[in-house]
């Protein structure tokens, strides 16, 4: 048996990426893998890069590490276009470095199922120099259709921060959520276990401080962020 965890989206919430790594390390997973956007909105960027660098977890390429290695002007909202600047201003070089060194993209072969793991559906058939198909496609359901006619036999994604699935014939595609932007004290990851033809797919619900998060939050006070923690990190 194959077993293989699954997260995404932290943004900078330490305390939700401790506790996915603690339940984590109690279970003997063969792989761990973080589907990118690690970093940026929430207030400890560095802090979950260190946790990363420093773990056997493997990461992909989300696109806010790909807007700090390139500058590239991304099209987040004003507020989000404002907090990466800063962000890019004051991470260290080792942690950009460390950001040039990620793929996009992550595949795992097991008993003969494929399964692909990326931030979001790269479009590869384009000149921009962004690599990742545009939000729209979620918001006029034409991802449904990507999703369809690629070559994907079992895929995960991150990017959007609502989950949702879609199943086809003996085909599976997962946006598994963002695990760092939640609302309470509850986060998450997914859990994939595959023997033979048998394959488990599982959302598995943590605690985390909430306390020290918002403390966290209040203490990285800046006119930068102030929207996006109403916006992604504001109890409802």
């Amino acid at each position: 048996m194959k077993k293989i965890a699954v997260f995404s989206d932290i943004h900078g919430n330490y305390q939700a990426l401790k506790s996915i790594l603690d339940d984590i390390h109690k279970e003997n997973f063969d792989e761990i893998i973080c589907l990118g956007d690690l970093i940026a909105i929430g207030p400890s960027s560095e802090l979950c890069l260190d946790m990363i660098m420093n773990s056997n977890v493997k990461m992909v390429l989300g696109d806010c590490e790909f807007w700090q290695i390139n500058n590239h002007d991304v099209d987040f909202l004003s507020q989000e276009v404002k907090y990466a600047k800063f962000l890019n201003e004051s991470l260290s070089d080792k942690y950009k470095e460390y950001l040039k060194t990620l793929p996009f993209s992550y595949e795992v072969l097991v008993d003969g199922h494929l399964f692909t793991f990326s931030h979001f559906i790269l479009d590869e058939y384009t000149n921009s120099s962004y690599p990742f198909f545009p939000d729209t496609i979620v918001s006029d359901q034409s991802i449904y259709d990507h999703l369809l006619n690629s070559s994907f036999e079992y895929f995960f994604f991150g990017h959007e921060h609502e989950n949702f699935e879609v199943h086809m014939d003996n085909r599976f595609f997962s946006c598994i959520g963002s695990s760092g932007c939640v609302r309470g004290n509850v986060s998450f990851y997914t859990s994939i276990e595959i023997d033979k033809d048998m394959i488990y797919i599982k959302r598995n619900f943590v605690l985390y401080d909430r306390n020290a998060f918002e403390n966290q939050l209040k203490q990285k006070s800046s006119s930068s962020n102030e929207d996006l923690k109403k916006i992604f990190f504001e109890k409802e």
